[in-house]
């Protein structure tokens, strides 16, 4: 399932473990979902920095959301980072938990 950013990893397979983990470029999927109709598809991922949600439809990607960061957050937004198709850490002025949170 192709996400809003240019590279994806599949599911996460279940002899890994419980940690997840997450290389750079290949982010770790904790939950793929189809709506019970069928028309909507939600895709979350982790990629060792940041937690994000993906909303597809039948077309493709539609929607997507920060969820968390998980080390300081930066003062600013990172435009190479965000250019770059890589989930952008949120500002530590925008964040409940400027510190990151644990995963």
């Amino acid at each position: 399932m192709p996400t809003l950013r240019r590279t994806s990893q599949g599911p996460r397979d279940a002899s890994q473990g419980s940690r997840i983990s997450a290389e750079p470029g290949r982010p770790a999927v904790l939950l793929d979902s189809v709506s019970p109709y069928g028309s909507r598809r939600v895709v979350v991922e982790y990629d060792g920095t940041t937690t994000s949600a993906y909303l597809h439809d039948k077309q493709g990607a539609i929607a997507a959301t920060w969820i968390a960061n998980h080390r300081p957050a930066p003062d600013t937004v990172d435009v190479a980072r965000l250019r770059s198709g890589v989930a952008p850490e949120m500002p530590a002025e925008h964040t409940k938990h400027p510190e990151g949170r644990d995963l």
